[in-house]
Protein backbone atom coordinates (compact mmCIF):
# COMPACT_ATOMS: atom_id res chain seq x y z
CA UNK A 1 0.00 0.00 0.00
CA UNK A 2 1.54 3.49 -0.90
CA UNK A 3 0.01 5.32 1.63
CA UNK A 4 -2.51 5.22 4.19
CA UNK A 5 -6.03 6.62 3.75
CA UNK A 6 -6.29 10.38 4.02
CA UNK A 7 -9.14 9.48 6.83
CA UNK A 8 -6.66 7.52 8.76
CA UNK A 9 -4.35 10.37 8.51
CA UNK A 10 -6.36 12.86 10.66
CA UNK A 11 -10.36 11.85 10.40
CA UNK A 12 -11.35 14.91 12.29
CA UNK A 13 -9.63 17.01 9.97
CA UNK A 14 -10.66 15.40 6.97
CA UNK A 15 -14.28 15.36 7.64
CA UNK A 16 -13.95 19.26 8.63
CA UNK A 17 -12.59 19.41 5.48
CA UNK A 18 -9.37 21.39 6.69
CA UNK A 19 -6.29 20.32 4.09
CA UNK A 20 -3.35 18.41 5.71
CA UNK A 21 -0.29 20.05 6.37
CA UNK A 22 3.00 19.65 3.68
CA UNK A 23 4.32 16.97 5.95
CA UNK A 24 1.22 15.18 6.12
CA UNK A 25 0.33 14.56 2.44
CA UNK A 26 0.90 11.08 1.45
CA UNK A 27 4.35 10.53 -0.92
CA UNK A 28 2.83 11.02 -4.54
CA UNK A 29 4.11 9.55 -7.78
CA UNK A 30 2.65 12.24 -9.85
CA UNK A 31 4.87 14.98 -9.51
CA UNK A 32 4.94 18.33 -10.92
CA UNK A 33 8.10 18.56 -13.40
CA UNK A 34 10.09 22.30 -13.77
CA UNK A 35 10.67 23.76 -17.15
CA UNK A 36 13.82 22.63 -19.10
CA UNK A 37 15.57 23.92 -21.69
CA UNK A 38 16.15 20.25 -22.64
CA UNK A 39 14.50 20.29 -25.83
CA UNK A 40 14.34 16.04 -25.54
CA UNK A 41 12.06 16.96 -22.43
CA UNK A 42 9.78 19.41 -24.15
CA UNK A 43 7.41 18.56 -27.21
CA UNK A 44 6.20 21.62 -29.23
CA UNK A 45 2.28 21.23 -30.85
CA UNK A 46 0.75 23.26 -33.44
CA UNK A 47 -2.48 23.85 -31.96
CA UNK A 48 -1.35 24.90 -28.76
CA UNK A 49 1.52 24.50 -26.30
CA UNK A 50 1.34 23.01 -22.55
CA UNK A 51 3.00 22.69 -19.72
CA UNK A 52 5.22 20.08 -18.91
CA UNK A 53 4.05 16.21 -19.53
CA UNK A 54 3.17 15.93 -15.68
CA UNK A 55 1.15 19.44 -15.12
CA UNK A 56 -2.63 18.44 -14.65
CA UNK A 57 -5.77 19.56 -15.97
CA UNK A 58 -9.69 18.26 -15.94
CA UNK A 59 -12.06 16.87 -19.02
CA UNK A 60 -15.44 16.58 -17.66
CA UNK A 61 -17.70 14.16 -20.45
CA UNK A 62 -21.30 13.18 -20.39
CA UNK A 63 -24.74 13.11 -21.84
CA UNK A 64 -28.21 13.96 -21.42
CA UNK A 65 -29.91 10.84 -19.44
CA UNK A 66 -33.04 9.38 -21.11
CA UNK A 67 -32.31 11.64 -24.36
CA UNK A 68 -33.97 9.29 -26.57
CA UNK A 69 -37.22 9.39 -24.55
CA UNK A 70 -37.39 13.24 -25.21
CA UNK A 71 -39.60 14.49 -28.03
CA UNK A 72 -38.38 15.16 -31.34
CA UNK A 73 -38.26 19.39 -30.78
CA UNK A 74 -36.46 18.80 -27.45
CA UNK A 75 -33.61 16.62 -29.01
CA UNK A 76 -32.98 19.00 -31.63
CA UNK A 77 -32.95 22.06 -29.35
CA UNK A 78 -30.11 19.50 -27.16
CA UNK A 79 -26.82 20.82 -28.61
CA UNK A 80 -28.32 24.52 -28.17
CA UNK A 81 -29.58 23.53 -24.73
CA UNK A 82 -25.98 22.43 -23.57
CA UNK A 83 -24.41 25.45 -25.07
CA UNK A 84 -26.30 28.25 -23.49
CA UNK A 85 -26.21 26.35 -20.56
CA UNK A 86 -22.54 26.00 -20.32
CA UNK A 87 -21.96 29.31 -21.45
CA UNK A 88 -23.43 30.45 -18.08
CA UNK A 89 -21.14 28.77 -16.14
CA UNK A 90 -18.30 30.16 -18.06
CA UNK A 91 -19.48 33.64 -17.40
CA UNK A 92 -18.56 33.10 -13.73
CA UNK A 93 -14.97 31.43 -14.37
CA UNK A 94 -13.61 32.50 -17.69
CA UNK A 95 -10.35 31.82 -16.45
CA UNK A 96 -10.93 28.15 -15.64
CA UNK A 97 -13.32 27.06 -18.82
CA UNK A 98 -11.36 29.11 -21.82
CA UNK A 99 -12.88 26.73 -24.38
CA UNK A 100 -16.14 26.56 -25.78
CA UNK A 101 -18.20 23.13 -24.95
CA UNK A 102 -18.11 20.19 -27.25
CA UNK A 103 -21.34 18.77 -29.02
CA UNK A 104 -20.85 14.88 -29.67
CA UNK A 105 -23.93 13.04 -30.70
CA UNK A 106 -26.31 15.52 -30.34
CA UNK A 107 -26.73 14.12 -27.00
CA UNK A 108 -23.12 14.07 -25.70
CA UNK A 109 -21.05 16.89 -24.20
CA UNK A 110 -17.24 17.48 -23.19
CA UNK A 111 -15.29 20.12 -21.42
CA UNK A 112 -11.93 21.15 -20.41
CA UNK A 113 -11.20 22.89 -17.01
CA UNK A 114 -7.63 24.43 -16.93
CA UNK A 115 -6.99 24.18 -12.98
CA UNK A 116 -8.36 20.54 -11.51
CA UNK A 117 -8.82 22.19 -7.94
CA UNK A 118 -12.28 23.67 -9.64
CA UNK A 119 -12.94 21.64 -11.96
CA UNK A 120 -15.67 19.77 -9.48
CA UNK A 121 -17.57 23.08 -8.22
CA UNK A 122 -17.47 24.12 -12.12
CA UNK A 123 -19.26 20.60 -13.07
CA UNK A 124 -21.77 20.66 -10.46
CA UNK A 125 -22.81 24.19 -11.53
CA UNK A 126 -23.35 23.01 -15.16
CA UNK A 127 -24.96 19.85 -13.75
CA UNK A 128 -27.45 21.65 -11.43
CA UNK A 129 -28.61 24.34 -13.93
CA UNK A 130 -28.98 21.49 -16.49
CA UNK A 131 -31.50 19.23 -14.46
CA UNK A 132 -33.05 22.28 -13.10
CA UNK A 133 -34.34 22.24 -16.67
CA UNK A 134 -35.05 18.51 -16.54
CA UNK A 135 -32.12 17.34 -18.14
CA UNK A 136 -29.87 15.16 -15.56
CA UNK A 137 -26.73 14.51 -17.20
CA UNK A 138 -23.99 11.77 -16.83
CA UNK A 139 -20.50 12.33 -16.12
CA UNK A 140 -17.23 11.54 -15.77
CA UNK A 141 -14.15 13.79 -14.61
CA UNK A 142 -10.86 12.62 -14.99
CA UNK A 143 -7.82 14.67 -13.41
CA UNK A 144 -4.68 13.58 -15.81
CA UNK A 145 -2.41 15.19 -18.16
CA UNK A 146 -3.31 16.82 -21.64
CA UNK A 147 -1.64 16.71 -24.51
CA UNK A 148 -2.65 19.67 -26.43
CA UNK A 149 -6.14 21.39 -26.38
CA UNK A 150 -7.00 23.04 -29.80
CA UNK A 151 -8.54 26.43 -29.78
CA UNK A 152 -10.89 25.61 -32.99
CA UNK A 153 -12.52 22.53 -31.73
CA UNK A 154 -12.36 21.02 -28.11
CA UNK A 155 -12.79 17.48 -30.16
CA UNK A 156 -9.75 17.54 -31.73
CA UNK A 157 -7.86 17.77 -28.57
CA UNK A 158 -5.92 15.18 -27.27
CA UNK A 159 -4.29 13.48 -24.10
CA UNK A 160 -4.69 10.96 -21.01
CA UNK A 161 -7.27 12.79 -19.57
CA UNK A 162 -9.01 13.17 -22.57
CA UNK A 163 -8.90 10.31 -23.61
CA UNK A 164 -9.69 8.58 -20.38
CA UNK A 165 -12.89 10.54 -19.34
CA UNK A 166 -14.25 9.33 -22.33
CA UNK A 167 -13.68 5.48 -21.59
CA UNK A 168 -15.06 6.56 -18.38
CA UNK A 169 -18.10 7.75 -19.42
CA UNK A 170 -18.49 4.47 -21.16
CA UNK A 171 -18.25 2.37 -18.54
CA UNK A 172 -20.62 3.51 -16.55
CA UNK A 173 -23.29 1.04 -15.79
CA UNK A 174 -27.13 2.09 -15.85
CA UNK A 175 -27.02 3.04 -12.10
CA UNK A 176 -24.45 5.13 -12.09
CA UNK A 177 -24.32 8.85 -13.02
CA UNK A 178 -21.06 10.01 -12.02
CA UNK A 179 -17.40 8.77 -11.25
CA UNK A 180 -14.33 10.55 -10.93
CA UNK A 181 -10.78 9.35 -11.60
CA UNK A 182 -7.19 10.52 -10.58
CA UNK A 183 -3.48 9.95 -12.93
CA UNK A 184 -3.08 6.32 -12.41
CA UNK A 185 0.08 6.79 -10.74
CA UNK A 186 -1.27 8.37 -7.80
CA UNK A 187 -0.96 7.16 -3.85
CA UNK A 188 -3.31 4.47 -3.17
CA UNK A 189 -4.80 7.24 -1.03
CA UNK A 190 -5.67 9.48 -3.16
CA UNK A 191 -7.31 7.14 -5.33
CA UNK A 192 -9.37 6.22 -2.21
CA UNK A 193 -10.33 10.00 -1.07
CA UNK A 194 -11.81 10.40 -5.12
CA UNK A 195 -14.00 7.39 -4.90
CA UNK A 196 -15.26 8.41 -1.94
CA UNK A 197 -15.80 12.08 -3.27
CA UNK A 198 -17.18 10.46 -6.57
CA UNK A 199 -19.93 8.33 -4.52
CA UNK A 200 -20.85 11.29 -2.57
CA UNK A 201 -21.58 12.98 -5.36
CA UNK A 202 -23.10 10.53 -7.53
CA UNK A 203 -25.73 9.81 -4.56
CA UNK A 204 -26.69 13.66 -4.66
CA UNK A 205 -27.82 13.18 -8.57
CA UNK A 206 -29.93 10.53 -7.32
CA UNK A 207 -31.22 12.30 -4.58
CA UNK A 208 -31.82 16.08 -6.04
CA UNK A 209 -35.38 17.21 -7.25
CA UNK A 210 -35.11 19.96 -10.15
CA UNK A 211 -36.22 22.36 -7.23
CA UNK A 212 -33.14 21.17 -4.91
CA UNK A 213 -30.64 21.51 -7.75
CA UNK A 214 -31.95 24.81 -8.97
CA UNK A 215 -31.19 26.19 -5.43
CA UNK A 216 -27.45 23.91 -5.17
CA UNK A 217 -26.92 25.71 -8.69
CA UNK A 218 -27.45 29.34 -7.44
CA UNK A 219 -25.22 28.87 -4.44
CA UNK A 220 -22.20 27.49 -5.95
CA UNK A 221 -21.72 29.28 -9.08
CA UNK A 222 -20.30 31.64 -6.50
CA UNK A 223 -17.58 29.06 -5.19
CA UNK A 224 -13.80 30.62 -6.37
CA UNK A 225 -15.30 33.26 -7.97
CA UNK A 226 -15.69 37.23 -6.65
CA UNK A 227 -19.72 36.84 -7.18
CA UNK A 228 -21.87 37.23 -3.75
CA UNK A 229 -25.01 35.23 -4.53
CA UNK A 230 -27.41 35.36 -1.28
CA UNK A 231 -30.47 33.05 -0.84
CA UNK A 232 -33.05 36.42 -1.34
CA UNK A 233 -31.26 37.00 -5.04
CA UNK A 234 -31.89 32.91 -5.67
CA UNK A 235 -35.47 33.34 -4.57
CA UNK A 236 -35.70 36.77 -6.74
CA UNK A 237 -34.14 35.34 -9.81
CA UNK A 238 -36.29 32.18 -9.47
CA UNK A 239 -37.98 31.24 -12.79
CA UNK A 240 -41.00 30.78 -13.93
CA UNK A 241 -41.83 33.11 -11.09
CA UNK A 242 -40.10 34.34 -7.81
CA UNK A 243 -39.73 31.88 -4.70
CA UNK A 244 -39.72 32.81 -1.22
CA UNK A 245 -36.76 32.85 0.60
CA UNK A 246 -37.47 30.19 2.91
CA UNK A 247 -38.69 27.96 0.36
CA UNK A 248 -34.94 28.44 -1.66
CA UNK A 249 -33.65 27.58 2.01
CA UNK A 250 -36.36 24.52 2.73
CA UNK A 251 -34.42 23.16 -0.64
CA UNK A 252 -30.79 23.85 0.52
CA UNK A 253 -31.07 21.91 3.37
CA UNK A 254 -33.04 18.56 1.84
CA UNK A 255 -29.67 18.89 -0.75
CA UNK A 256 -27.60 19.08 1.56
CA UNK A 257 -25.93 21.86 0.65
CA UNK A 258 -23.22 21.77 3.75
CA UNK A 259 -22.05 18.75 2.86
CA UNK A 260 -21.97 19.71 -0.91
CA UNK A 261 -20.37 22.72 0.16
CA UNK A 262 -17.41 20.44 2.18
CA UNK A 263 -17.48 17.98 -0.71
CA UNK A 264 -16.24 20.88 -2.99
CA UNK A 265 -13.79 21.97 -1.15
CA UNK A 266 -12.15 18.64 -0.35
CA UNK A 267 -11.75 17.78 -3.52
CA UNK A 268 -9.96 20.83 -3.93
CA UNK A 269 -7.85 20.28 -1.33
CA UNK A 270 -6.85 16.45 -2.85
CA UNK A 271 -6.27 18.25 -6.44
CA UNK A 272 -3.65 20.43 -4.49
CA UNK A 273 -1.80 17.59 -2.61
CA UNK A 274 -1.50 15.84 -5.98
CA UNK A 275 0.98 18.58 -7.33
CA UNK A 276 2.63 18.70 -3.87
CA UNK A 277 6.18 17.88 -4.25
CA UNK A 278 7.34 15.61 -1.84
CA UNK A 279 10.48 16.18 0.57
CA UNK A 280 13.12 14.09 -1.01
CA UNK A 281 12.88 16.31 -4.11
Amino acid sequence: MSGESLCALSPKRFAEGIPLSFEEVPPILCKPILASNNKRNQKRFTKRTMAESFDLHAVATGDIVGSSDLPADRRRQLPDRLRSTYETVQQTAPEELPYELAITGGDGWQCYVRNPATALARLLHFWTLLYAQGLPSRMALVVDTVDFVSEEDLNESDGRAFRRSGRLLSSLNGERWFDGALPSDASEAHHVASEGIGELVDLFFHEWTEAQARAIAGMIGTIGTEREITQEKIAAQWTPEPVTRQAVNRHLKRAHWNRVERTVTRFEHLCHSLQTPTLDE
